[in-house]
């Protein structure tokens, strides 16, 4: 039953469980209908595909809808207004191939049991929600992954090293603007196939792991606004396919001439960090002030006393 992108108002009656029990597919998505997704869904024995999203639907994921464990293979409740917690039945669906749950007012944690989907999951989206607690260490054993998008909540604690274990299909990871601590884990530099990496808007700290160098299909990096220090691994010129990188925002120093002649573009901090090349914009002050200071750390290497310049602008344009 394919009824999407259809303007139709109103609320999802509650006959629809008394549907064919044959009935495999359920788009409603894209329309103007609200209320509460009605608890007879669960009477949809053989619903493989059940496709809610972009509506306003509102209230919590009716129980009964993890009745469909053994059949459903798609779930998408993206961009409602749904509330209430992640259950802990959500591990029943071993069947499930995509679970968007993004884009709604979802609050709580994560339960352990979403390990348990370890089977045929390879989507997994909690973007833009509420939720809180840890990233559970059990993402790790969902190694069919190839999508993992946690963005845009209040996750806490560190990014786990488990990861890493997601080596073999995982091409995007998303945990950008939550309250993450600690280093990036150089396990992620497993994580050889990923095209999109972002960390950003956190609270990360220590070094950039040189271990991310071997992830040669690398398009797009984002770790702007943490706390990062050290200098951007010369180990990222060997990426090919880089598009676009962002680390403003952070503590870094050195030089990123090395991605400036790689990448389609390159966001940083001009006056700490040095950037020659076709993706970094030139700016002769900020340049010579950063390159000043990285000339400063180097000399304070050395054990040689530095005496310190400063470039008076004050009629800069006359």
């Amino acid at each position: 039953m394919v009824l999407g992108g259809n303007g139709f108002s109103g609320t999802i009656p509650t006959e629809i469980g008394e549907l064919d029990s044959r009935l495999a597919y359920v788009n409603v998505s894209d329309n103007e209908l609200t209320g509460t997704i009605p608890t007879e869904i669960g009477l949809l024995d053989n619903l493989k595909e059940l496709n809610l999203g972009e509506k306003d639907f509102s209230g919590t994921i009716p129980t009964e809808a993890w009745g469909l464990a053994h059949v459903l293979t798609f779930f998408n409740v993206y961009d409602n207004e749904l509330t209430g917690t992640i259950p802990t039945e959500i591990g029943l669906l071993d069947n499930i191939n995509a679970l968007n749950l993004d884009k709604n007012q979802l609050s709580g944690t994560i339960p352990t049991e979403i390990g348990e989907l370890d089977r045929e999951l390879t989507y997994l989206n909690v973007y833009d929600n509420e939720l809180t607690g840890t990233i559970p260490t059990e993402i790790g054993l969902l190694d069919n992954l190839k999508e993992l998008n946690l963005g845009e909540n209040f996750f806490s604690g560190s990014i786990p090293t488990e990861i890493g274990k997601l080596d073999r299909e995982l091409i995007y990871l998303n945990v950008y603007d939550n309250e993450l601590t600690g280093t990036i884990p150089t396990e992620v530099g497993l994580l050889v196939n990923l095209k999109e990496l972002n960390l950003g808007k956190n609270q990360l700290s220590g070094t950039i792991p040189t271990e991310l160098g071997v992830i040669g299909g690398l398009m797009y990096l984002y770790l702007d606004n943490n706390k990062l220090t050290g200098t951007v691994p010369v180990q990222f010129q060997t990426w090919s396919n880089l598009m676009d990188v962002n680390i403003i925002n952070n503590d870094l120093g050195g030089s990123v001439t090395h991605l400036c002649n790689i990448a389609g573009s390159v966001h940083y901090d001009s006056t700490e960090l040095v950037g020659f090349g076709p993706a970094c914009e030139f700016n002769p002050f900020a340049s010579l002030i950063a390159f000043s200071k990285l000339a400063a750390w180097f000399i304070s290497r050395l054990g040689v006393n530095v005496i310190n310049i400063t470039i008076d602008r004050s009629n800069e344009g006359d």
